[in-house]
């Protein structure tokens, strides 16, 4: 089954009420010209969802690291085992007890439907529904909330973004309104006790946009934890001015220890380079003074030796010519006469001759 349309058209509750009544698996696929999102339907319910960065991977791996204090590389490994296969990785968790079977269950459903609802906020855009043969790889803790839910909840939760978007965006910071010990010394859960996990999380330097990309909260669940802080006195939102100053002081810090860690960076890569020259310029040396050159030696062998016999074979050659005509020969060639030497013979005896020479 193939659907597309606009959502000014057709609004998003009644493509899911349709989904849901053909009792229909497949992907839709949501854009609103600025982002893009999907919801998985298996059997006609909702077991996945995803807006742009907000995923359900993404906050599951945020939960391991912040919340149960698991090593990064452990668990990046553990995801990249399981690529592709978002249902055999939550088994896998919950199998190694990284996290109980019943609050993964929770976590990925609640995950899924703050996800989920949120695209209802999307008055404008298109919707494309794909049907996939089978999608129990992509469903995350073995989920799956019936449609009515998901609509109903998106219904409520309306007026309350409105609301909250109202005092809230993401370049906001905020600050506590008063600091207690108990704060700072305890763990708070993340899933039993929002709020808390979120005030704790407060610096008066981080806003929002950071905390969406680093907590394992949905946005959804972001927002609404602020927003009651911020109704009840908790903490306190800074003017735009003073939140731009930090902003602008922070990336000064930032920009400043990058150009340190450059210099220093410049600094040993110039000194190993030094080092490297100098037991480059050693060896050479070393090489030439130290070490003897053996093709040089090679060479000098392949000499000698024809050179030695060529001024024997002169030798016996001169003194033939001696008894024959009682005087010395006037060159070399006068004495390839006794067939005793060959060009060749003359060539190395003559080169020999000159080598002493020289010397």
């Amino acid at each position: 089954m193939v659907l597309s349309g606009t959502l000014r058209e057709f609004i998003l509750a009644d493509v899911f009420q349709l989904l849901t009544q053909q009792k229909i698996t497949g992907k839709l696929i949501l854009n609103n010209g600025r982002s893009e999102g999907f919801v998985i339907f298996q059997n006609g319910l909702v077991v996945a969802a995803q807006k742009d960065d907000e995923k359900f991977l993404s906050k599951l791996y945020n939960y391991l690291i912040s919340v149960k204090k698991l090593s990064s590389s452990k668990i990046r490994a553990l995801f990249a085992a399981f690529e592709g296969d978002i249902s055999g990785l939550t088994n896998e968790v919950a199998a190694m007890g990284l996290i109980p079977k019943h609050d993964l269950n929770m976590f990925a459903e609640s995950t899924t439907m703050d996800i989920a609802c949120s695209l209802f906020l999307w008055k404008t855009g298109t919707y494309r529904f794909n049907s996939i043969t089978n999608v129990d790889s992509l469903v995350p803790a073995e989920i799956s909330i019936p449609v009515e839910n998901i609509v109903m909840e998106a219904m409520r939760r309306v007026d309350e973004w409105n609301r909250m978007l109202q005092c809230i965006s993401e370049q906001s910071i905020f600050v506590r309104s008063q600091k207690s010990a108990n704060d700072l010394m305890q763990e708070i859960d993340p899933l039993s006790d929002p709020d808390n996990y979120i005030l704790m999380r407060i610096d008066g330097t981080s806003p929002v946009k950071d905390l969406l990309s680093s907590l394992c909260l949905s946005e959804y669940k972001i927002y609404e934890s602020l927003y009651n802080l911020l109704q009840n006195k908790r903490i306190t939102v800074l003017s735009d001015r003073i939140s731009q100053s930090v902003q602008a002081a922070l990336h000064k810090k930032e920009r400043e220890h990058s150009t340190s860690r450059f210099y220093t960076l410049f600094s040993i890569l110039t000194a190993l380079g030094i080092i490297l020259l100098i037991l480059f310029m050693a060896l050479v040396v070393f090489k030439k003074v130290i070490v003897p050159d053996t093709a040089t030696d090679a060479h000098q062998s392949r000499i000698e030796l024809p050179s030695a016999l060529a001024k024997e074979k002169v030798s016996i050659a001169k003194i033939y010519y001696r008894a024959k005509y009682s005087t010395e020969p006037q060159s070399s060639e006068e004495l390839k006469e006794f067939r005793l030497l060959s060009d060749r013979d003359l060539s190395h005896y003559l080169i020999n001759s000159d080598s002493e020479q020289k010397k």
